[in-house]
Formats: C-alpha cells, sequence, structure tokens
C-alpha cells in the first residue's frame, strides 16, 4: 500500500507586503514500497478569510448610480462616467455590501486598492476614487481625489481626513493608482508602480458599513462644460 509522509519545512511569509501572518509548507512522498512515484508540495489553508474583488465593468448590473451618464468604452477599456455641461453635475458610481456585508469586512485588516483611469480635461473639474463612503471628505475611507490638475491620495477616520500630494496630472494620461493600508499603521500611495509616500494619522479603523464599499467613482465639473472620467479596472484585496 501506498504511504504518505509529511515533513514539515521552514514556515515563509505569505503576505508579505500587506501583513506577518505565515503559514506552514510541507511536502508529501507518496511510495510504493521504497519506490517513491510522486512528490506534493502544498501551502496555505483551505479555510481562507481574505476577501478580493475584481472588475473590468462588462456591466453596471449591481452598482449604485447617480447621474445617469455611465457608458461602456467600445473598444472594451472599462466604464466612462460623463456629467452634463451644467456647473456642479456629478456622476457617481459605487459598489458596496451595506447590511449584508461579510463579517470579515472591517479596516482593522491590511487591504490594497488599484485602479486605472484617465480624465479628458484637467480644467474645473473634481473626482473622488477609492474605498469607503467618499461622499465627504471625513468619512472613513482610503482614495485619491483630483481638484483640476491636482492629485491628492486621502485617507479619514470618521472626523478627520489627512492628505498627501501625489503631484499634477495631465489630460488623456492613464495613470495607474495603487494605495495600501497597513491596519492601524499606515497607508502608502503608488502612481505608476513608484512610491509617492504614506500617511500615518487618521487611519480609518471598525467594521462599519463604511469598510464594505468595494469601490468608489465620482467626477464633478465645475462649469458648464461635460467632464469625462474613465476608469479601466478596478481592483479590491483585503488580506487574512
Amino acid at each position: 500500500m501506498p504511504t504518505i509522509e509529511s515533513q514539515p519545512l521552514p514556515e515563509i511569509k505569505r503576505y508579505p507586503k500587506y501583513g506577518e501572518q505565515q503559514r506552514g509548507l510541507y511536502s508529501l512522498n507518496l511510495r510504493s514500497g521504497k519506490r517513491k512515484i510522486q512528490k506534493i508540495r502544498a501551502k496555505g489553508s483551505f479555510d481562507r478569510d481574505d476577501l478580493y474583488w475584481f472588475t473590468t465593468f462588462e456591466t453596471l448590473d449591481g452598482f449604485f448610480q447617480s447621474g445617469g451618464g455611465m457608458t461602456f468604452d467600445s473598444n472594451g477599456r472599462g466604464v466612462k462616467m460623463t456629467t452634463a455641461a451644467s456647473t456642479n453635475d456629478e456622476q457617481r458610481v459605487y459598489k458596496l455590501f451595506g447590511t449584508y456585508a461579510p463579517a470579515k469586512m472591517t479596516w482593522n485588516k491590511d487591504r490594497k486598492i488599484k485602479f486605472k483611469f484617465s480624465v479628458d480635461s484637467v480644467t474645473a473639474i473634481k473626482l473622488w476614487l477609492g474605498n469607503g463612503d467618499l461622499g465627504s471628505a471625513t468619512v472613513k475611507h482610503i482614495g485619491i481625489k483630483l481638484v483640476n490638475n491636482a492629485l491628492t491620495g486621502t485617507i479619514a477616520d470618521g472626523s478627520t481626513e489627512a492628505t498627501l500630494s501625489l503631484g499634477n496630472i495631465t489630460a488623456t494620461t492613464i495613470y495607474e493608482i495603487e494605495i495600501r493600508l497597513i491596519a492601524g499603521i499606515s497607508v502608502e500611495f503608488l502612481l505608476d508602480g513608484v512610491s509617492k509616500g504614506f500617511i500615518a494619522t487618521n487611519l480609518p479603523t471598525g467594521s462599519a458599513t463604511d469598510s464594505s464599499y468595494l469601490l468608489w467613482l465620482s467626477v464633478t465639473t465645475t462649469e458648464n462644460v461635460a467632464k469625462v472620467l474613465q476608469v479601466g479596472y478596478f481592483e479590491t484585496w483585503q488580506v487574512e
């Protein structure tokens, strides 16, 4: 009869960038008599407690929408949000679990979000993009905001917003944003793969409904000229 031999090897970090949890790594040798017939290496656990969500906006079914100016790019490059040619018109899309959120959704665990976006103008425009409720600057969130051409990293703890300048952007250029929350420690902002710095104050904490917003996108024009925001994909990953 074949037998299974288990031999523990040194533990490795499963999430070296976003946490310090570890998992064992085991080598399984299947033998028939003295002849080795197969070796299997396995790591991790089937009892996962992370949460991963990704969209390329094939459809907006299941998203909350406000404004009605959302369309899909004809070449399959995500969602387009176009304001009316009216001062302070806003287009908004968000995705959340709300009261049906899994119990695991919380600001008390490490989290990463990543997305690509572009705008057709950097004049008289405002953007809010990220996780959490970005309808107000002080509600718990992690994300970015744009005022004209000035791009800023933003977080809030429910009463106070903290910000980090990410520099100026140009119209029609596609940018990739990555935001890494190390729970209770800091939030790092990366622009096109380059770290632009950290915020270590006013971090969001707790498991309120705002932690279950997987995505928030909004664009506002501050003149009587329409503005266009385009987002190609959006990724949210909360680790164990």
